[in-house]
């Protein structure tokens, strides 16, 4: 699933609340317009009512994948069993750029001049 680009620096606790609140309700949506899709991902209705209230289902996590914007629901178990640095470190600005950095005008402004890891042709939402 896509993370729209207006949530990737989003702040740590605060952020990914709106981050995972945002994910949520797209694929509640998703699912409740599809019941054969959430019958072959196990889900019940109770997970999709859940999602539609952007609230996470039980025993999942939303993993920041390595590729831009790119957002992956796992199991919590495999996510915590697994070190990794993650698209959130990547494309999300990292611990120093989300508390230090900020928006201007829709581009990130880094702090130092150091534009670190994101490209010039990152993808644009």
């Amino acid at each position: 699933m896509h993370l729209p680009r207006n949530y990737w620096f989003a702040k740590d606790k605060t952020g990914l609340k709106s981050q995972f609140g945002y994910l949520n309700r797209r694929l509640g949506k998703q699912l409740d317009n599809n019941p054969m899709l959430r019958q072959e991902l196990g889900l019940t209705e109770e997970n999709v009512k859940d999602l539609l209230a952007g609230r996470n289902i039980r025993g999942f996590t939303w993993h920041h994948h390595q590729q831009f914007g790119r957002m992956q629901l796992v199991p919590t178990s495999l996510h915590q069993q697994i070190g990794h640095v993650g698209g959130r470190h990547i494309w999300g600005g990292g611990d120093v750029f989300r508390s230090k950095g900020k928006l201007m005008n829709g581009e990130y402004e880094y702090p130092n001049s150091n534009p670190g890891i994101f490209p010039n042709n990152s993808p644009r939402n």
